[in-house]
């Protein structure tokens, strides 16, 4: 195996390596580490552990420590500077470094600017993090140094998630609402495909996704202005689905990337929007839905509205169950009856409660003989229906009127008048029936 060469820079103790790819033993690593200038640390790629560190580490560190492998990389330069060695994600190729960056850690129980460079390394067959560190300019400069670390501070305290990415989409920064946010770590998402692959699971929806990104950006940079914000499911590392919303906008040679996890509020929009449509007692669609709902069918009917039938349906005595036995039982008839009518329709066709006892069904594209078929079965049905109150058994029975709608129809209004007629008729002859006429009939 070709022993990798490494130069050091010692204006600016950097490391860089020759031949990059090549593995390297320990006793290789441990040799030229100790041939920087300044102090080195390495730690496995998916933990802050010290695994291997250079002479020089050992007293900038720890005065006086004889070794800091297996030290937590916490203790040496605090929790905050260590997580925020987590948030780089501009690690480069083996060998090669980073640019530096900023931190302030706490060494040896004081506080100290550092600059850092970052490396990957492999180490017979494990693949390792490799940073050098150096004091942070002289304090002429600490002004800009404290106002770059008071950015990252803020950064971090946004509560969305905030992404730096080349225009290739090569990750450079996260921040600490991204972590939170996703769940995902370097490791995991080392190149775009990571990304791509596990935030979206489904490929379908991945190439839906991806062509939606890559559209919208392109739209942006055209016209030079943010990217139209838009709302993606993205899957997170615990398994749970969350809704995103991404902001970008393209600033020199960056892409900066906004996420904002707008689930909660989508999920109350829903529920707003379900409640301005669905009857609360007995989950049927309510009135103005129901008209909303069948006035789009029947607009974009290519048969010109034809095939559909309306029942309207009205519970027999419903008044007088009201009376005798108390609201609450009517309640109880008026939800059971809903059932009896979801179950026995199908799934294209509109149930909706008018008001009251008063109930009415759109049948999609159905013969005359299948929908006589489905308000038999909703007839039958309620009459079988025991309701139990106060311990006794009720029973309700159910009156249905039933009409087509006519050729050229755009709205379900007609065909209701004539099915209520008809539902007056069902009443008239002794009720728990269904009373129907055709279009051929010639009612208006």
């Amino acid at each position: 195996m070709a022993q990798a060469k490494l130069a050091y820079d010692p204006a600016s103790a950097d490391v860089a390596g020759a031949e990059a790819q090549h593995d390297q033993s320990e006793a290789q690593l441990q040799f030229w580490i100790n041939c920087i200038g300044s102090p080195v640390l390495v730690a496995e790629k998916s933990a802050r552990t010290v695994s291997f560190c250079n002479k020089i580490a050992t007293t900038f560190f720890i005065t006086g420590s004889p070794c800091l492998v297996g030290q937590s990389i916490d203790e040496l330069i605090g929790v905050s500077a260590s997580l925020l060695l987590t948030q780089i994600w501009s690690i480069p190729e083996n060998g090669a470094i980073s640019e530096p960056f900023l931190i302030k850690a706490v060494v040896d129980d004081k506080e100290r600017f550092l600059l850092t460079n970052v490396s990957s390394v492999r180490v017979e067959g494990r693949d390792m993090r490799l940073y050098s560190f150096r004091d942070a300019p002289p304090s002429d400069t600490l002004g800009m140094v404290k106002w770059q670390l008071n950015l990252m501070e803020l950064l971090n305290w946004l509560p969305l998630g905030f992404e730096v990415a080349t225009l290739r989409d090569e990750v450079q920064f996260v921040n600490s609402g991204f972590k939170q946010m996703f769940g995902y770590d370097l490791d995991q998402l080392e190149d775009v495909e990571d990304w791509w692959r596990l935030a979206y699971p489904d490929p379908d929806y991945r190439a839906m996704a991806r062509q939606k990104w890559g559209d919208e950006i392109a739209a942006a940079r055209r016209e030079n202005r943010e990217m139209t914000p838009f709302d993606l499911d993205v899957m997170t590392a615990s398994g749970e689905s969350r809704r995103i919303q991404f902001r970008h906008r393209a600033i020199g040679h960056f892409h900066l990337n906004l996420y904002l996890d707008v689930t909660a509020e989508r999920l109350y929009a829903q529920r707003m929007q379900r409640l301005a449509e669905i009857d609360p007692l007995t989950g049927l669609l309510n009135r103005r839905s129901f008209f909303e709902q069948t006035a789009e069918v029947l607009s974009s009917d290519p048969v010109d509205g034809a095939g559909h039938v309306v029942l309207m349906l009205d519970i027999d005595h419903f008044k007088q169950l009201n009376d005798l036995q108390g609201h609450a039982a009517g309640d109880l008839a008026l939800e059971a009856f809903a059932r009896c009518c979801h179950g026995a329709v199908r799934g294209r066709d509109v149930v909706a409660r008018l008001g009251g006892e008063e109930f009415c069904v759109f049948l999609r594209a159905v013969t005359l003989d299948k929908a006589i078929d489905i308000a038999e079965r909703i007839r039958a049905a309620t009459e079988e229906l025991e309701i139990e109150v106060g311990g006794n058994p009720v029973k309700i029975t159910v009156s249905i009127g039933l009409a087509e709608c006519w050729p050229g129809e755009r709205a379900v209004d007609q065909a209701l008048r004539r099915a209520d007629r008809l539902l007056y008729e069902a009443k008239m002859n002794g009720r728990n029936r269904v009373a129907c006429a055709s279009s051929s009939s010639g009612e208006a």
